[in-house]
């Protein structure tokens, strides 16, 4: 009777995966800024790259709402130290929601300008700005860019 009951153990452990190595749910973000030097008033927008650089294929599915994937995360801080954050919106807006996976070694491309979400990326200044996103049980976080805000033109309408 013991050795039935250690093998049905056994049998249940493998079955549920102990002693076997876990899935890997490595991923990658970077960011790159379309123009690290932005005159107060134009657009702010970052290309992002998802890498899935785990063992198997990746949920990227993606639910935007009001323009932003709600899967990523901006993360602004002024160079003061102050944390911008994302506008209140009091307008309803039309979500979506794409699923998708992306098999492993595979990239997906992303853009966001961030002037309609962030409006105090419109004051001069240099901005801190990175990306967080939720990917199957763990956080990705992108590397760290610098935008800088200059003045507006003279002969610019302000």
């Amino acid at each position: 009777m013991p050795k039935i009951v250690l093998e049905a153990a056994m049998g249940f452990l493998l079955a549920t995966g102990w002693g076997q190595s876990p899935k890997s749910t490595s991923a990658e973000i970077a960011i790159t800024a379309e123009n690290p030097t932005i005159v107060a008033g134009d657009p702010v927008c970052v290309s992002m790259q998802f890498e899935n650089t785990s063992d198997h294929p990746f949920d990227t599915t993606i639910g935007v709402f009001a323009g932003v994937d709600l899967r990523y995360r901006f993360h602004i801080t002024a160079e003061n130290g102050a944390v911008l954050e994302p506008a209140a919106s009091t307008k309803p807006h039309l979500g979506s929601i794409r699923v998708q996976t992306i098999q492993p070694g595979e990239k997906e491309d992303y853009s966001h300008c961030l002037n309609h979400r962030y409006p105090g990326l419109t004051a001069v200044g240099i901005y801190k700005i990175y990306v967080t996103r939720i990917a199957e049980e763990t956080t990705v976080k992108s590397n760290e860019i610098a935008i800088t805000v200059v003045p507006g033109r003279q002969d610019a309408p302000q």
